[in-house]
């Protein structure tokens, strides 16, 4: 009978301990805010969005959402220029989107700040340099990426953004010969971008989204 008991114990406690891994502290509430539209959440208990925002092509998004019935689901997507949100083909067999999850948990995704509000500390001869925002945009340029992370559920939502990560870092201007920078946030944000596009690099998104414009350009759609 005891164990009985424990074993019904057990079961009653584990999804609570399941839900909590997908707490994060809300931004906002207001959903107009929100790229796209948040999902029902009579059938969703928590999604995660990454939103590339191209300077030049549409822009894509990749939606990984746990139902309330424990079951994870996807969808990638892009926005064409008439602003409608168009679905490629899922991939078969579908990937490890637990996987995925725990990865993006393990690189802090919950609770990532903006680039707006990271530090940029570069050292160079043991002393520290700060980097305002607009210097750090003049380094990026206008001709690259943005990034957009999108947490939902009941609770409401948070974002937060990074303007081409990987490329900053990659800057021959941040070298070892000539200094360090200090900025792990890009570096888990460039991570984070890498892991979702490792996750569905057969699915070939980027083709439908070159081809689509290819087509819309050509039809005088732009």
């Amino acid at each position: 009978m005891a164990k009985i008991l424990i074993i019904a114990l057990a079961l009653s406690i584990a999804p609570r301990l399941t839900w909590a891994q997908f707490d994060f502290e809300p931004d906002s509430a207001d959903i107009s805010k929100l790229l796209l539209a948040p999902p029902d959440y009579d059938s969703i208990r928590f999604e995660v969005r990454l939103w590339t925002l191209s300077a030049w092509l549409y822009s894509t998004v990749t939606q990984v959402s746990l139902s309330q019935d424990g079951r994870w689901n996807f969808r990638r997507a892009f926005i064409d220029w008439q602003d409608s949100l168009v679905a490629i083909p899922e991939l078969n067999p579908t990937p490890n989107l637990e996987r995925l999850w725990d990865k993006l948990d393990s690189l802090g995704v919950l609770t990532l700040k903006s680039q707006s509000e990271v530090t940029a500390k570069f050292v160079k001869d043991g002393r520290t340099y700060r980097l305002t925002e607009e210097q750090i945009e003049k380094l990026t340029g206008s001709d690259v990426s943005a990034y957009v992370v999108e947490l939902l559920s009941e609770e409401g939502f948070r974002s937060f953004s990074y303007v081409d990560p990987a490329g900053l870092i990659e800057k021959r201007f941040w070298d070892s010969e000539r200094g360090t920078w200090l900025v792990p946030e890009h570096h888990q944000m460039a991570q984070i971008i890498q892991v979702v596009n490792d996750t569905f690099k057969d699915d070939g998104l980027s083709k439908y989204v070159v081809n689509h414009w290819r087509a819309a350009t050509n039809q005088g759609e732009k």
